[in-house]
């Protein structure tokens, strides 16, 4: 656990202190363009499915196959991660990535995509990235020194949220002037950048490959998990924040059409005031966290989505949905990174990639099976009793788990 004690001791550094580093710099980058077009593929899929299934639940289903596949294959990918070449694996997962992008582009161009046929394909595409999210939080340590690692997991953060603010607004206005299919197309065209950009990439040699069978492995981090307290509470904690959480993400789309009434462009700013948020926070998270512990970060976090999730089921208007928006991402960000510090806090560097892919599990798999129940709830009732019903359950795991304590 030498890794825990160094990052302890550690003086804080600047928020930009990791972009130093010029391979994290490039790789960095090139993920910020490519998750720009994740966030256009997303939006478009989820206003696809507006209109060819418009009802709650069949939207919703979108985030279902977005976050899905992490609860599938996390820990097989955590598993190979440790064991296999990690920019082979790059190169190999974002090719297959942009070939399933490129598909879905040309059946949006046909008019031949079904409800059935994108929720498909929006499982295979996520399917790499979950195979990609170990990889990556397993391969930043590598490209940092261990001083500037708690701003560069605060940098990955905020580059997916760079994302985020750019993605769907852009995604909005391609729609309106190409198409539902130009958000498909120019997903596949940013993975350009990341497969440049981790060819150019020289990793120092790592040690020997694991010899030990799979089940071995899994069995690993069974035995890690079940002697290390301090990973169970980061689990806990980040099973009732995902669980509330989530239905933000996942009736988002409805809340625009129906309660805002806003079309595409609407909605596409609607995420992109989300990533803001996100990025305004992530610039002033390494001053928050010299003056609050990581759990009160979470708790803190907690309140604001739950107040955020209650006033999106009452309000109406396009301006203070957006102000919602741009606070529920300020949260989101900071209790993520908060969780993603402690994960990497706990684990030594031998089990990073499963205990990672663990952590993944318990994230991704809690948004895709509570997106699911939220979205047949807004169907069974409507999006904003469903909202509030969220927002109460965020405030029910403020007040349960706020005493649990998180490293960092």
């Amino acid at each position: 656990m030498a890794q825990m004690s160094d990052m302890a001791g550690a003086a804080p550094v600047g928020a930009w202190a990791p972009l130093r580093h010029r391979a994290f710099l490039w790789i960095w980058t090139a993920t910020v363009l490519s998750n720009t077009g994740t966030w256009m593929n997303d939006v478009g899929a989820a206003w696809l499915m507006t209109e060819l299934a418009p009802t709650p639940i069949m939207v919703a289903l979108i985030q279902s196959a977005t976050t899905l596949p992490v609860l599938c294959f996390a820990l097989l990918a955590g598993v190979l991660t440790d064991r296999l070449d990690h920019k082979r694996m790059m190169l190999v997962i974002n090719g297959a990535m942009a070939a399933v992008a490129g598909l879905m582009a040309v059946v949006v161009w046909q008019g031949a995509m079904s409800a059935g046929l994108l929720l498909l394909l929006t499982f295979l595409l996520n399917t790499g990235a979950a195979f990609l999210a170990p990889l990556w939080l397993a391969t930043v340590p590598s490209l940092v020194d261990r001083p500037a690692l708690p701003a560069a997991l605060a940098l990955n953060s905020m580059g997916i949220n760079i994302s985020r603010a750019i993605g769907p607004s852009l995604a909005g206005l391609v729609i309106v002037a190409a198409g539902l299919w130009a958000p498909f197309a120019l997903n596949a065209l940013s993975f350009v950048a990341i497969l440049a950009a981790v060819a150019l990439w020289r990793p120092e040699a790592r040690g020997g490959k694991r010899r030990t069978r799979i089940r071995a492995d899994l069995r690993e981090i069974w035995d890690f998990l079940r002697a290390t307290p301090a990973f169970r509470r980061v689990l806990l904690r980040a099973f009732g924040f995902f669980l509330s959480a989530s239905a933000g993400w996942a009736l988002l789309p409805v809340i625009a059409r129906e309660n805002v009434g806003a079309g595409s462009g609407g909605f596409g700013v609607m995420m992109g005031a989300i990533g803001l948020g996100a990025v305004l926070a992530a610039l002033v998270l390494p001053r928050l966290r010299r003056a609050l512990s990581a759990g009160a970060l979470v708790s803190l976090g907690t309140g604001v989505v739950a107040l955020c999730l209650s006033g999106l089921a009452m309000v109406g208007g396009l301006i203070p949905s957006l102000g919602l928006c741009l606070l529920f991402g300020m949260a989101w960000i900071a209790v993520l990174s908060s969780f993603h510090i402690a994960t990497q806090i706990v684990l030594p560097g031998d089990l990073r990639g499963r205990g990672v892919a663990v952590f993944l599990m318990v994230f991704f798999g809690t948004m895709a099976l509570f997106a699911f129940f939220w979205g047949a709830l807004a169907t069974w009732t409507t999006p904003s009793l469903a909202l509030g019903a969220a927002a109460a359950s965020a405030a029910l795991a403020l007040v349960s788990l706020r005493r649990v304590p998180l490293p960092g």
